[in-house]
């Protein structure tokens, strides 16, 4: 769910570093405001992911909410994870850790990553392992590994050093 109409033309100008991402049969953008299609939507996700504009600007701190998180949590397949991202150079170490507070107040298990600059959280109502085998397997596909060198991450061990803390 997107809220601009003006992002899927734009998404095109990055088809190089997005590997044509809306080609993809499997994807299907609906315009609209994601909070609101999650609260009236049946479907169920395996993965929901909520990147934001920072808490600070108007509106989008809804979207770091107990009542969001608690909608994205029902719209989750068994087994499914939520994503939400956290920039950090415009949070106070309080308002933060109020985020993180809240997360993991709605999701049972919680996995902190820091990717240098904003943090990444994932929330399950599984536990989340860290399968160090399957993690390094996947980093030899050309497509991941390129991706992540992209972002200066495609080494395992400089990956596996982003993680911070699990809640449970």
């Amino acid at each position: 769910a997107e809220i601009s109409s003006a992002m899927p033309d734009a998404c095109r100008y990055f088809d190089d570093i997005n590997h044509r991402i809306l080609d993809d049969p499997r994807v299907r953008i609906i315009i609209e405001d994601g909070r609101n299609y999650l609260a009236l939507t049946d479907q169920k996700y395996d993965v929901i992911t909520s990147d934001p504009l920072e808490p600070v600007v108007a509106g989008a701190a809804n979207l770091f909410t107990r009542e969001h998180f608690q909608i994205a949590k029902q719209r989750l397949a068994p087994g499914g994870i939520m994503s939400q991202w956290i920039p950090l150079y415009e949070l106070e170490p309080r308002q933060f850790l109020s985020i993180v507070k809240t997360f993991a107040g709605v999701f049972p298990r919680v996995s902190v990553w820091f990717t240098g600059t904003d943090v990444l959280m994932l929330g399950s109502a599984q536990p989340i392992p860290i399968d160090v085998e399957r993690l390094f397997e996947r980093m030899q596909s050309p497509r991941v590994h390129q991706d992540l060198q992209d972002i200066g991450l495609d080494d395992p061990y400089r990956l596996l050093g982003c993680f911070l803390f699990e809640i449970t």
